[in-house]
């Protein structure tokens, strides 16, 4: 049965020729039921999910690099921001949230045509 669906396969058309049309049916259904049992690949990762905040989160970034667009040094910089906050565990929302209001309040600033570069708040190498 395999060899005549590798037969099926590699002459295609003609290859109803060569079987009757009840085992040409069966071989048909035969590789219907394998397609659904396997799926290909891109339909296996089409399915997933962003929660609302990580869209929400996904938005923000796109809006920053589109706010930075114009103002040279600060794409690495959000880069950076970003990936630095994706180690954050999904589950600690309110953590999450806390970064997504503050990235609002920043973008709000990006925006605004007098900024010139960004500030940030960090301990020095030193203290503890």
């Amino acid at each position: 049965m395999l060899q005549r669906v590798s037969a099926l396969q590699r002459h295609g058309p003609h290859a109803r020729r060569c079987l009757s049309s009840n085992a040409f049916q069966n071989l048909l259904q035969i590789q219907l039921v394998c397609s659904v049992l396997r799926p290909e690949p891109k339909m296996m990762f089409s399915t997933m999910r962003h929660s609302k905040l990580q869209q929400q989160v996904l938005v923000l970034y796109r809006q920053f690099l589109r706010a930075a667009q114009n103002k040279p040094g600060f794409i690495p910089r959000i880069r950076d921001e970003f990936r630095e906050n994706a180690r954050i565990k999904k589950t600690d929302v309110m953590h999450i949230e806390y970064l997504f209001r503050r990235g609002q309040r920043q973008l709000e600033q990006l925006r605004d045509a007098n900024t010139k570069q960004l500030g940030s708040f960090s301990k020095p190498k030193g203290s503890g």
